[in-house]
């Protein structure tokens, strides 16, 4: 059994996820995002609506690019190791890391003594 369960993310975090396994966004077409990559046949494809891409969408797209669970684990924007976890605040994700005075809201570092609630 794996110690990492594979989740829901949004889409943009799985465009970076690729992108950091060496693909690029070949075009767009309505909410679909074509991915290529050299010596890769058939591109993975991310939608872009709805927000969160189902889990079953990022396996086909693992599959499909040859990227393996750890290899994915490794390249995750989302939820790197030291993260508690992260809870979506709309309209902003935001991680509280281990051992820290600060979380990341959509990138940006903040002092949790800033935060209130």
């Amino acid at each position: 059994m794996p110690d990492r369960k594979i989740t829901p993310i949004p889409y943009a975090t799985l465009v970076k996820i690729f992108k950091r396994f060496g693909f690029t966004i070949k075009r767009k077409k309505g909410d679909h995002i074509i991915m290529t990559k050299p010596g890769v046949k058939r591109p993975p494809v991310i939608k872009s609506s709805p927000k969160d891409v189902p889990v079953t969408h990022i396996r086909t797209n693992m599959t499909t690019a040859g990227m393996s669970r750890d290899e994915y684990f490794q390249l995750d924007v989302c939820n790197p190791g030291n993260v508690l976890g992260y809870i979506k605040i709309k309209p902003y994700f935001v991680k509280f890391l281990a051992n820290s005075p600060e979380v990341i809201i959509e990138g940006l570092t903040v002092p949790k003594l800033l935060l209130r609630g």
